[in-house]
């Protein structure tokens, strides 16, 4: 869908029959769902990041994307990057680096709900966030 949507400044006939197609295949498919298992530890924020390194042939940027689980899938995102990344480590640091950006509001509205302060002076921590990475590199620049 995003590539068919990258023409919609200007549409050719066979976006046309593209598009038909990812409709009949809506259609087909509408009884189908993912299904996302609880995670084992319900009181932590779980993320999952990826990227395809210069997936774009027209702009040579990378596709991202991640998951925010807890106690289930709360948001999710794809994306082409914003940048042009000169290797893979790079590509996925962009991913994760966004990824994290956008779990740390979710860590906080989750501790301001699930922890009422009766005190001002209380010293509580927000839950930890386990990011998971699948590029070594990239890991290794991350810790």
């Amino acid at each position: 869908m995003s590539l068919l949507g990258s023409f919609a400044h200007k549409p050719m006939k066979k976006c046309w029959t593209y598009l038909l197609r990812v409709l009949k295949f809506c259609v087909q498919t509408q009884e189908l769902c993912l299904i996302y298992p609880r995670s084992r530890n319900d009181f932590t924020l779980e993320v999952y990041s990826d990227a395809d390194w210069g997936s774009c042939k027209s702009t040579s940027r990378s596709q991202s994307g991640f998951a925010i689980f807890f106690n289930g899938l709360v948001h999710w995102k794809s994306s082409k990057q914003k940048c042009v990344s000169l290797s893979t480590c790079e590509s996925e640091y962009i991913a994760a680096s966004d990824a994290i950006k956008t779990t740390i509001p979710i860590n906080r509205s989750i501790f301001e709900l699930t922890n009422l302060k009766l005190c001002e002076d209380e010293d509580l921590d927000l839950s930890p966030i386990t990011l998971f990475e699948d590029n070594q590199a990239c890991i290794k620049a991350i810790t």
